[in-house]
Order: structure tokens, then C-alpha cells, then sequence
């Protein structure tokens, strides 16, 4: 058993001092001076850096029992729990083997496949046709061949936002006051929480320092109680418009499933329908990730003009060119080069940088080739950044080459490199919305690609960080939008 190497560390402050923003670079860093596997000192808290797809398999994934817990003992998270009023509910829950995470998790990941794969009227599918169409009809008037899209950050939050609510809560969205201007209020306070919890406080680290950061934390109250009252109004709807065996949205079908399971299965752990549904506010939660990863793809289409064009021709040639013609879950196998695109969009951007801080619940021995003692309580977070550019897995990974994602043999999806770009991270603590939000971005991006040519006009690019992700700068990015000759504004 050998012990965790690392940087040389100063007295209380540990290896404060030494991170930068970004973090992920620091980590990277020290990756390559002290392997994948490390250790730092923040402030009071060990933490482990986990730099490499093995690293994160084994720890996340193969030991993920023992790495699926929360630090209760992080500020951040206790006022995120004592905001929220539960402790089952939301990323900061503190133990993932529980029954009350197996009951939500189980609940809602069947609701969303129904939804997605099972309901009779294809709704996933017309939800996305029909706000794709609606953006783009807001870029390009009905009587002109070209626009320009201004603010791309705004656009993909707001469509990625509607389609979240379309699939969780369908019609109920009316009956809640002012809801629009809700969500976007949410979406905003989730983007500025992910960066908080992210980074941590100082006093995550060196909680005696608290009284410093009472501003931070008074901030982090404040976007907390956007969340709660924005959660309350949905349950408070849904309760009222639920009609028992409905399947109309993904909330209706965890209700209506969640009744099935207690009458099939009377001695189960009953859960609170409201517990159940504090998952849903994680599927919101996402939308800061969704818009970003698909603000990526955009970027990068425009960046690399050939590669959207060959997206296009497999489009055309699998999906048609008819004005009804749309790119349908139907037609995935036969994308696989447009598929691939998007994973190595997001592998070579590092769309997602790191992990929400793990911790383990008992002393354990990092197996597989490490071999490491980490020991009871310490922080573990997982590097995406290093994950996503580790040359153990990925042949030249500075380089953008989509074909990289593809088996040589047939041109079909390589489901061993799909796995290794971790952007929803792995294991227990993984986000539930993963599969949702793969298929949701899929049809959004094939759809604007089969519609829409983007083009950028010359404008230089500037980026800045917003809630731990890359975004242009307002007003940095202008882009060019042609129709491509099959676009119905009916559908």
C-alpha cells in the first residue's frame, strides 16, 4: 500500500495559495508532476484529485459505494440542504446507497426513458421539432433567406430551458404565474451555484474563516431560495393537476409509477412524493449544462465549417430533404458521424470541467493498478479536464477529430470511447438526466444543422467563464444562419 503523493503543503492553509483559475489547469499540473492519482491540502480538508479516465472508473464507478457520499460538513452544502428543507433531495444528498435514493432514482430514470422511448404520441421528438422551428423563426423572418444570431448564450439557455419544462411539467407550466420569467430566474441562480459549489468556499476549506464569507454565503441563501420557491410553485401545480394514471409528462409519469410501486410492493420503503420529487429540480438544474454543451457544439460547427458541412450530407442523405423531414431517434444508428461529433465537441472543449467534491465514508484502498490509501472522510473530486485529455485513451487529444469516436471497421459509434468522455461524470453520483439530456441535444443540434447553415461573419471571439463553463463574451460571437432549403415553419 503506498502513500498519496503530492505538492508540499503550508501550515493551516495547505495548498490554498497554489490554486489558480482555472482549477482544472492546476490539477492538470500537478497531474503531470505527481501521476494521476494526488493528494492536496485545502485549508483543513484532504483532497484527492482524480486526473484519468482509470482514476475516475475505478474510484466513481468500481468502488462506488465507498466514493458516493457527500461532505456534510462543507457550508455550501449545508445551506443548500437547510434552504431545500430535505436532505434527500438534490446533488448534495450525503449518502447514494440509501432506499430513499434507490426509490427517486428508480422512479424518475423509468419515467424518463417512458417519455422518451414509450409514449404513444412521440411528444420528446414534437417538443424539440416545435421549439427548434419557433428559434429559428425568431433568427430568420419568414421573408428573408438569412439573419443573424446576436446572443447565442441567451438563445440556447432559453430553448434548452423551454424544452426542460415542456418534458417535466407540459401544461402545468400555465397555471404558475409568471413562469418564464421564473425559469430564467432559476436557470441564472443555477449557473451561479454550480460555480459555487464547484470551486467551494473558503470556508469549506478553512470553515473558522466563516465569518469572512458571510456575504458569499448570504449570496448563496438568496440563489438557493430562487430554487426552493421555484420547486414549491412546480409541486404545488403538479399537485393540483395530476390525474392519477396520468403519463403526460415526465412528473406525471413518477407519480403514476410511484403509486404502481406501493400498491405492488406494499413493505418498500415509502418515500414522500415531494422527496421524489426533489430529483425533478436536479433535471432544472441541468439546464445550465445543456445550453452550455450545446453552445458548444454551435461554436465549434462554425469553427470547423467542413465538419458541419459533412454533418449535413449525412443528414441529407439519411434524414432526406423533404420539408417535413426532421432527424428522428429512428435515424440514431445511421448518424453515428453526427453523433460523434457532439462527444468530441465535448471531450475536446471540456465543456464540463470537474466533478461536484466527492467523499468516502470509511478508509479504503483505491484499487485497480494504485493501490492508494484514502482515508475516512477526505474530498475526492474528479479532473474532467485531464479526463478528457488523458493520452492513455484519447490519440492526440489537443487534436478536434470527431473520426476518433468511430469503430474503423463499420463507421458505427464506439461505445468504449462514448463512456470514456465523462461529461456527466460516472458511477452513482453520475447526472440523472444523462440519457435525457444525450438524446434532447442530439435531435436539438441534428435538427439546427439539418435546418440551418451557420456561418461566422468575422467577428473576433472572446470567451468568458459563467458558472464553471466557457461561454463567448456578450456580443463577441455573430453568426451567419441560411436556410438550407427544408426548413417548414408549420411543423
Amino acid at each position: 500500500m503506498a502513500e498519496l503523493p503530492g505538492p508540499f503543503r503550508l501550515p493551516v492553509i495547505g495548498n490554498l495559495h497554489q490554486l489558480k483559475n482555472p482549477t482544472c489547469l492546476t490539477f492538470a499540473k500537478f497531474g503531470n508532476i505527481h501521476g494521476d492519482v494526488y493528494q492536496l491540502q485545502l485549508g483543513s480538508t484532504k483532497t484527492v484529485i482524480l486526473n484519468s479516465v482509470e482514476a475516475l472508473r475505478q474510484a466513481f464507478d468500481k468502488q462506488g459505494e465507498v466514493f458516493s457520499f457527500r461532505d456534510e460538513n462543507f457550508t455550501s452544502f449545508k445551506l443548500y440542504n437547510e434552504v431545500r428543507g430535505d436532505e434527500n433531495a438534490g446533488v448534495t444528498v450525503r449518502n447514494a446507497n440509501t432506499d430513499v435514493w434507490y426509490v427517486q432514482h428508480m422512479l424518475v430514470g423509468r419515467a424518463m426513458k417512458y417519455y422518451m422511448f414509450e409514449a404513444d404520441d412521440n411528444r420528446f421528438e414534437k417538443s424539440i421539432r416545435s421549439d427548434v422551428s419557433k428559434l429559428i423563426s425568431t433568427w430568420i423572418s419568414t421573408d428573408q433567406e438569412e439573419g443573424f444570431l446576436i446572443d447565442p448564450v441567451a438563445s440556447c439557455q432559453e430553448l434548452i430551458g423551454h424544452l426542460k419544462a415542456a418534458f417535466i411539467l407540459g401544461d402545468v407550466c400555465d397555471d404558475i404565474e409568471d413562469f418564464d420569467k421564473k425559469l430564467e430566474a432559476y436557470s441564472n441562480a443555477s449557473v451561479e451555484m454550480l460555480a459555487m459549489m464547484r470551486s467551494g468556499f473558503v470556508n469549506d476549506f478553512l470553515p473558522f474563516l466563516g465569518f469572512l464569507t458571510k456575504s458569499k454565503q448570504s449570496r448563496m441563501r438568496e440563489i438557493l431560495s430562487v430554487g426552493a420557491q421555484f420547486f414549491e410553485d412546480i409541486y404545488k401545480a403538479h399537485a393540483v393537476s395530476y390525474q392519477c394514471g396520468s403519463k403526460e409528462t415526465i412528473m406525471d409519469c413518477v407519480a403514476t409509477f410511484q403509486d404502481e410501486m406501493e400498491k405492488e410492493h406494499p413493505d418498500r420503503t415509502r418515500v414522500p412524493r415531494k422527496t421524489v420529487f426533489g430529483v425533478i429540480a436536479e433535471l432544472f438544474e441541468g439546464v445550465a449544462n445543456a445550453s452550455a454543451a450545446l453552445l458548444q457544439i454551435m461554436m465549434y460547427m462554425v469553427e470547423f465549417p467542413e465538419v458541419q458541412e459533412k454533418v449535413r450530407e449525412e443528414l441529407r442523405e439519411v434524414v432526406g430533404a423533404s420539408s417535413s423531414s426532421y432527424p428522428s431517434l429512428e435515424h440514431r444508428e445511421k448518424l453515428a458521424f453526427t453523433e460523434a461529433v457532439m462527444y468530441e465537441v465535448w471531450r475536446h472543449s471540456s465543456v464540463i470541467k470537474g466533478t461536484v467534491p466527492h467523499t468516502c465514508n470509511e478508509d479504503v484502498v483505491l484499487g485497480g493498478s494504485y493501490n492508494f490509501l484514502i482515508p475516512k472522510g477526505a474530498t475526492v473530486i474528479g479532473n474532467l479536464y485531464s479526463v478528457h485529455k488523458d493520452p492513455k485513451i484519447w490519440d492526440q487529444p489537443s487534436k478536434f477529430n470527431p473520426m476518433r469516436f468511430l469503430n474503423e471497421e463499420d463507421g458505427s459509434l464506439d461505445e468504449e470511447k462514448v463512456t470514456n468522455c465523462m461529461v456527466f461524470s460516472i458511477g452513482k453520483r453520475s447526472c440523472i438526466a444523462e440519457l435525457l439530456t444525450k438524446r434532447e441535444l442530439l435531435l436539438v443540434y441534428s435538427t439546427l444543422m439539418h435546418l440551418c447553415k451557420f456561418e461566422n461573419v468575422g467577428s473576433s471571439l472572446t470567451m468568458q467563464e459563467v458558472g464553471g463553463f466557457e461561454v463567448p463574451r456578450d456580443g463577441s460571437l455573430k453568426i451567419k444562419i441560411t436556410r438550407t432549403g427544408v426548413h417548414d415553419t408549420s411543423n
